[in-house]
């Protein structure tokens, strides 16, 4: 038993590599969006909303529907 907790142990990812993925995935989702809104007008600030379960599809309904004010501004 002992032998095969060490292996595991061994196998498993560390904490800092797991901190890694989390940040890389973090990074890849938000950015985007902040990306996105600040080109649309908005706050990038709401694209940190995008790490929320349900938040990217809510965020991305919300890109495609609402009115942007930065195409608002080119318009007047």
């Amino acid at each position: 038993m002992h032998e095969m907790m060490h292996s595991v142990m061994r196998t498993a990812p560390t904490g800092t590599f797991v901190a890694m993925i989390i940040l890389a995935l973090l990074v890849g989702i938000v950015l985007p969006f902040a990306f996105i809104l600040k080109k649309a007008g908005y706050s990038p600030g709401w694209g940190l909303l995008a790490v929320l379960p349900i938040a990217p599809l809510v965020l991305l309904y919300f890109i495609a529907l609402a009115n942007w004010p930065s195409l608002r501004v080119k318009n007047s």
